[in-house]
């Protein structure tokens, strides 16, 4: 019987070549070697970034140790207190420029039963004063001059009543 060749030759050429088995099996070792191989380094970057992570916890223990000793609170605790005297002195100080503001302008005749000051919002100093003084005309007269302050704004007569032959009048105004 005769061979019949079924297969063209274009076929052939265009045919590729099939790995054979020794090669898909060492290709499967190279892939398997560098998994391993990453996994590895992966791990000891793991372990390195713990120890790295217990080792500044530990420095940070003992800094917090070095500083938790009763010399170190009192020091803070001193700072704590220069800092509540510069407030009280700042306040203090503005308190003292707010009332010689004021007593430039106040008349002779004019008596304080009560001067309180409170800072609002927006940094102005509101004060809330109770005056004597001998009639509603002299009252008027020192309306006048608080009003004349520069730093003087708002100057508002809340109430005003006779008393033993004086006034009394509350007031009020805001200083900048």
């Amino acid at each position: 019987m005769k061979k019949i060749n079924l297969k063209s030759s274009e076929m052939a050429a265009s045919r590729r070549k099939s790995i054979s088995g020794s090669t898909s099996l060492m290709i499967s070792v190279l892939l398997l070697i560098m998994s391993m191989g990453i996994y590895g380094v992966v791990m000891y970057l793991d372990v390195s970034t713990a120890k790295k992570i217990s080792f500044t916890k530990e420095e940070i223990s003992a800094i917090k140790k070095k500083m938790d000793t009763k010399e170190t609170q009192d020091v803070y605790d001193f700072q704590g207190r220069l800092f509540d005297i510069e407030d009280l002195i700042s306040g203090r100080a503005k308190q003292s420029e707010n009332l010689e503001k004021i007593s430039i302008h106040t008349l002779p005749e004019t008596r304080f039963a009560k001067v309180a000051e409170k800072v609002g919002d927006d940094g102005k100093t509101e004060i809330e004063a109770i005056i004597i003084i001998q009639d509603h005309y002299t009252l008027s007269q020192q309306l006048e001059a608080y009003s004349l302050m520069d730093e003087a704004e708002n100057i508002m007569l809340k109430n005003s009543k006779q008393e033993d032959g004086a006034v009394e009048a509350k007031l009020t105004f805001r200083i900048k």
